[in-house]
């Protein structure tokens, strides 16, 4: 899958969950979203271009999301 797609969506989902008043739980929903519904190929898709070329890309909701991405996915965190 494209990366530059997968960062796109990332974003959007960072989108929906930064409205909430909670940023803390908007960034852990926004993890878990992406845990929950992106198939394994995506996650590690996003993961190893994010690893390549830095998470510049993703608003600052999903660079937070990344620390819990860590968390839950045993994934990226720069």
């Amino acid at each position: 899958m494209n990366p530059h797609h997968l960062i796109k969506m990332a974003n959007a989902i960072g989108d929906f969950f930064s409205s909430m008043p909670d940023q803390e739980q908007a960034a852990r929903d926004a993890a878990s979203h992406i845990k929950r519904f992106w198939e394994k190929r995506m996650q590690q898709s996003f993961f190893d271009y994010i690893k390549e070329h830095g998470d510049e890309e993703l608003k600052p909701i999903m660079k937070h999301a990344l620390t819990f991405m860590n968390e839950e996915l045993g994934a990226y965190h720069g």
